[in-house]
Order: C-alpha cells, then sequence, then structure tokens
C-alpha cells in the first residue's frame, strides 16, 4: 500500500490566520456618560409634540459588567419639577435605543430611534451637534394622536 504524503503547514501560519481573523468583539455602549440630557434639535417641534422638550437617560452598570438604563421625558422645560414622566420600558440594541413613558393625564410618550453618536458624551455637551435621532409618538387613552421625527443634541441640566 502506497503512503500519500500530506504536507505539514508551519505552525506559525496557523497563528497568523488566528491573529487575522476577527474576533466577536463587545458592543459599544452609545452613552458612557453616568447621566445625560437630550433637548430637541433647534427647538423644532412636529405638529402635536410641543410636549416632548427633553428626556434623560441615567446609566449604571451592575457587577456584572453590562448596564442598565433609567430615564424620564420633560413635557415643560420651564417647569421641569412638575413636568417630568418617567419612563418605564427602555431597550437598547446596539445603536437602537426606544422606550415608552408612564401614562400622565391619559398621554403616552413614545420614542423609536438611533445614536448618531456613542461614547462619551461631553464633547457635544452645550453644541448643535445631534446625538441621537427618531420617531417620536403621542397617544391619549390608547389611540395615537401624534407622530414625528425629532433630532436630540445633548448636555447636563437645562
Amino acid at each position: 500500500m502506497a503512503r500519500i504524503k500530506v504536507p505539514q503547514a508551519p505552525i506559525g501560519l496557523f497563528i497568523a490566520l488566528a491573529l487575522l481573523l476577527p474576533l466577536p468583539l463587545p458592543a459599544v455602549a452609545q452613552q458612557t456618560n453616568k447621566e445625560v440630557m437630550y433637548f430637541v434639535q433647534g427647538n423644532k417641534y412636529p405638529k402635536g409634540l410641543t410636549e416632548f422638550q427633553a428626556f434623560g437617560l441615567s446609566r449604571k452598570v451592575a457587577r456584572s459588567g453590562s448596564p442598565s438604563y433609567t430615564g424620564w421625558v420633560m413635557t415643560d422645560r420651564g417647569d421641569p419639577d412638575g413636568s417630568t414622566t418617567e419612563i418605564k420600558a427602555i431597550r437598547l440594541n446596539g445603536p437602537r435605543l426606544s422606550f415608552t413613558t408612564t401614562t400622565a393625564k391619559g398621554v403616552v410618550l413614545s420614542f423609536n430611534g438611533r445614536f448618531l453618536r456613542r461614547g462619551d458624551f461631553r464633547p457635544y455637551f452645550g453644541k448643535d451637534t445631534p446625538v441621537i435621532e427618531g420617531v417620536v409618538r403621542k397617544s391619549l387613552k390608547g389611540r395615537k394622536i401624534a407622530e414625528g421625527k425629532m433630532r436630540f443634541t445633548c448636555g447636563i441640566g437645562g
């Protein structure tokens, strides 16, 4: 019986290939700051959505290293203490952000959009640079009454 000689690849070739193959990288957090407020860019409000004036997200990191978020929506920047509605559900998947507020006077506000930037937002604080864009919806007693696309800048305080 004849033997077939199979050429052996040098171990260095396997190491080089292993280094060149893309490895799955952990998703980079969109907002790495502890707390950021988002403001409607240029105060441009779609019809029926003047109440969606700002929202805030607070980021906490669990012991496991994964972040969790809480937040609120402000309906009147002139009365921040009396016009804040809590966000009851936040979903963050890569650059995609969506959330829904609790019901206040029969009204629920929701957002579905995406981050335009990621990481430390401090360089964008107080600038007219959009960092998030998406569609805001306003529902009254379960019925959609307004919807529009909005862009948001960021900062701390109002």
